[in-house]
């Protein structure tokens, strides 16, 4: 049945092979087809919301207008006052739902996640008025079935769609492109024939703009002259190109976007609202409780990671929490070590390493593999002692710090920063050490992937604990 299924989508190809689904199938019956073929089960409440999703989301609250307490989107002004999609998927209403339960202290958001949804499903209560709208371009379908009642699936759809200029997608799509303000594509593939038609009508309807106002991220790869012709034709239809290595890259540019640029010496611009929602303070490292309280749960985490994913023998694992602390006088420009837990795994920390234990987070001035995955929000590894990054800006008086000596009682070393809070912006660093040259986490990346994240994910959750005041104050 599989080298059925696989020989008639590679003669047909994808589109096809809707269209020969939809056509066998009724409306209610495809439906539930594409919802099984989407979600593979899963219920609302066990989707999975990524980094980027939940950056996407962020865009829409107002920092300016967002103390703690009160909850403000964009309205008019600067500012994403709607979010477009052609997934059928309600990720983006996930992120936007989390976000406004984190800054408004909601218990849930499963609640609240149709209400910024276009366009409306028959169940969906309606809007405000000040929720921001993800709008489906080709419509919305859940997991329990239920779906909007346009949906845009199908080969003879697409082909619709070309012949009917005024149809609610290409309007729609045409809006965005021509709006006031700048326009992000992301996610979106350049090679579909209906974004390039529009694309080409926008760019034939302002021959007389300089500038372009529409920007999409696109990844550089080797060799270079290939890239640069390509930027050469996107300039050409005034579409901006940025350039980056690795998509996991391009939350960091979002948070750019919204808090503003790094300039030279300069922490980045939502550190504020990082502390605020960490709450760290030095009178809280002094004090004995902070070392009982965060000793027990990296000494848990350790424990759970040693017993589930340490399978090598003699391979060992350390722990080092970083997070920025408040409370000293003068602005906060560098992470602290608040926390250690050793290769045996005892805790081997005390209040003074969070204070000699310092790397600095200015632009320029960025030290170690911690301080990157902090400042840019993204994992960052050296394996078997190799890594860019790996004691970047490290005095040999520091080295020696870190280490424990004149020689590293490690060879791999992994920093996952860990988001939280409705903006989802970096509170912290948990780094692992480990004694092997081919440490567990590239096992688990080249054999189980799906290991990989359960490792991830519980290294976050006990993060989240760890930095999060509320979580603390559970």
């Amino acid at each position: 049945m599989e080298y059925i299924r696989r020989d008639v989508y590679d003669r047909l190809g994808r589109d096809a092979v809707a269209e020969l689904v939809y056509r066998s199938s009724t409306a209610g019956e495809f439906r539930r087809r594409l919802s099984a073929a989407l979600y593979g089960g899963r219920r609302i409440d066990q989707l999975y919301v990524s980094d980027l999703q939940r950056q996407i989301a962020a865009l829409a609250i107002d920092p300016s207008r967002f103390d703690g307490d009160k909850f403000l989107w964009h309205k008019d002004g600067p500012g994403v006052s709607s979010i477009y999609t052609t997934n059928f998927e309600p990720l983006l209403e996930l992120g936007l739902a989390i976000a406004e339960a984190e800054g408004t202290g909601r218990s849930s958001h499963l609640a609240r996640f149709r209400y910024f949804r276009q366009p409306r499903g028959a169940a969906d209560a309606d809007t405000n008025g000040n929720e921001p709208q993800i709008r489906h371009l080709h419509g919305w379908v859940d997991p329990d079935g239920d779906a909007s009642g346009t949906l845009v699936y199908a080969e003879s759809h697409y082909i619709s769609l070309q012949r009917s200029p005024a149809a609610r997608p290409n309007r729609q799509t045409e809006e965005i492109l021509t709006a006031r303000g700048a326009t992000i594509v992301l996610g979106m593939s350049l090679t579909d024939p209906n974004l390039r038609r529009l694309l080409y009508s926008v760019a034939d309807d302002s021959l007389g703009e300089s500038s372009a106002s529409t920007y999409v991220f696109l990844r550089q790869e080797e060799p270079e002259i290939g890239p640069a012709y390509v930027a050469r034709f996107w300039d050409l239809l005034k579409v901006g190109v940025i350039p980056v290595t690795a998509w996991a890259e391009i939350p960091n540019f979002l948070r750019q976007i919204q808090w503003r640029p790094p300039v030279i010496d300069s922490v980045p611009g939502w550190l504020t609202e990082s502390l605020r929602i960490t709450g760290l303070t030095w009178n809280d490292i002094d004090r004995g409780t902070w070392a009982d309280y965060f000793g027990g749960l990296l000494q848990a985490l350790h424990k759970q990671l040693s017993l589930l994913f340490l399978t090598a023998p003699r391979e060992q694992i350390s722990l080092a929490l970083f997070a920025p602390v408040s409370g000293d006088s003068g602005a906060v420009a560098t992470i602290s070590q608040v926390g250690l837990v050793g290769l045996n795994g005892e805790l081997d920390w005390t209040p003074t390493n969070a204070r000699d234990r310092t790397l600095d987070i200015r632009h320029g001035a960025v030290q170690g593999l911690a301080g990157l995955a902090f400042v840019e929000g993204t994992i960052r590894e050296a394996i078997d002692g190799q890594g860019k990054g790996l004691d970047l800006g490290f005095t040999p008086e520091m080295r020696r710090d870190f280490d424990g000596g004149d020689y590293r009682a490690w060879r791999s070393l992994l920093a996952i920063p860990i988001l939280g809070g409705p903006f989802w912006v970096p509170l912290g660093v948990i780094c692992l050490h480990s004694t092997s040259a081919d440490p567990f986490w590239k096992r688990l990346e080249r054999r189980r992937p799906k290991h990989f994240g359960d490792f991830r994910q519980a290294v976050l959750k006990a993060g989240s604990r760890l930095l999060r005041r509320s979580q603390r104050s559970d």
